[in-house]
């Protein structure tokens, strides 16, 4: 999988926007209490709407990408 990472990214991206739904950061135990973000922690959360998502992908070597996808 390591070839097709990106890939794999750009396809769950899609799906966020398809569902409206945030797919979770997996095994997040212990937030950081002076950072006060939505992680989305180890569980999907739905959305009224996404509009927009971003992937990014690093590689070694130092080449990467950054994709940002609309709603049609």
């Amino acid at each position: 999988l390591m070839g097709a990472a990106g890939v794999l990214e750009c396809m769950i991206s899609l799906m966020a926007i398809k569902r409206n739904e945030f797919p979770p950061t997996i095994n997040l135990k212990n937030k950081d209490p002076k950072c006060d973000l939505n992680y989305v922690a180890n569980v999907s959360q739905k959305s009224d709407e996404v509009n927009y998502v971003m992937s990014n992908s690093f590689a070694f070597g130092g080449t990467g990408a950054c994709l940002i996808f609309k709603k049609a």
